[in-house]
């Protein structure tokens, strides 16, 4: 067999032992382990001048959030008050309830909606 053959041969059987490799590591890799969540929602029974009271009260249970990413409440008037609609900004895995701003607050302000921007699980 030539020498040009050889070498091709080998390259694509270094490649194929590659590319089984990685997927043998992502395959036999470390598994994340996941939070238990109770997938029952719970109605809450709070009165609406102390729902933000008791989202602070939540957010305090967790000492390492990083600074801004806490859970937050944005009023549609200057106190507490119900609106017809409110929004519940939910961010991407990675983000934070700040990286939709302005856009969602100011559509918040728009339609007179309450702004309610949650902080994700382990986040």
């Amino acid at each position: 067999m030539p020498r040009s053959i050889r070498r091709k041969r080998r390259r694509r059987v270094a490649a194929l032992l590659i590319v089984l490799g990685i997927v043998a590591t992502y395959l036999l890799g470390p598994r994340p382990s996941y939070p238990d969540i109770d997938p029952e929602v719970k109605a809450l029974a709070l009165p609406v001048d102390i729902v933000e009271e008791y989202v602070a009260q939540q957010e305090a249970k967790f000492d390492l959030l990083k600074p801004d990413n806490q859970s937050r409440i944005i009023w549609a008037g200057d106190s507490a008050q119900l609106t017809e609609y409110s929004i519940v900004y939910l961010h991407g895995f990675s983000a934070s309830p700040m990286s939709g701003d302005p856009v969602v607050t100011n559509l918040a302000k728009w339609y007179g909606c309450n702004l309610y921007m949650p902080r994700r699980a382990v986040h």
